[in-house]
């Protein structure tokens, strides 16, 4: 019986985007997918498809949350972990009830737009 639940996608945050290509690719048999520079969140990013999931590289071109991240975990490490579900509004509601801090949650009664992170103190430091 299937929980409805999927991974949906792998963040690796990286220090040397170059370096952790090269090693994917050497892993993985694959090219990345693309590898572009996201000016807006100071980061560059590489994906690999790995159906019916992803992995996603994410190197900091500046200073923020994923340069200090990658800074305090020694070049790197798993950052994020995407999660489907088959029913958003009732995931939430259980994660309030169980006292799980959601990030991007609009608060009970408000509809949820976008996509809601589990924060990483409850996933043992990997943002969800």
């Amino acid at each position: 019986m299937s929980s409805g639940v999927r991974i949906g996608g792998v963040v690796h945050a990286v220090a040397d985007m170059d370096v952790a290509i090269e090693q994917y690719r050497t892993v993985l048999g694959i090219d990345p997918e693309f590898v572009h520079d996201n000016e807006q969140a100071g980061l560059k990013v590489g994906m690999f498809r790995t159906e019916p999931t992803f992995v996603e590289l994410w190197a900091p071109t500046r200073e923020g949350p994923v340069q200090r991240w990658v800074e305090e975990h020694n070049g790197g490490g798993l950052y994020l972990l995407s999660f489907h579900v088959d029913d958003v509004p009732a995931t939430v509601e259980r994660l309030r009830k169980a006292e799980v801090r959601l990030l991007g949650d609009p608060g009970p009664g408000k509809e949820i737009e976008g996509m809601v992170y589990v924060h990483p103190k409850h996933l043992s430091g990997a943002l969800g």
